[in-house]
């Protein structure tokens, strides 16, 4: 990802990093997801959640604090 221009020449900016692309990873949806919810987002064109977003949900669905950021 290339930083724009007003960003690259800031004298704030002290360091800049380049990581390599990682493939997402896909999960199953949870059990309990009401089918309905499940064949709306399919529908959208969402085929399978990513692992975190399941992680998430699941831990919100034990009865977890979550902070999504």
């Amino acid at each position: 990802m290339t930083l724009p221009g007003w960003l690259a020449d800031d004298a704030r900016v002290v360091a800049r990093r380049h990581r390599a692309r990682l493939v997402g990873r896909t999960a199953d949806w949870p059990s309990w997801l009401p089918e309905k919810v499940r064949e709306s987002v399919v529908a959208a064109g969402i085929e399978r959640p990513w692992t975190h977003q399941v992680v998430a949900a699941e831990s919100v669905w034990s009865g977890r604090h979550v902070a999504v950021s």
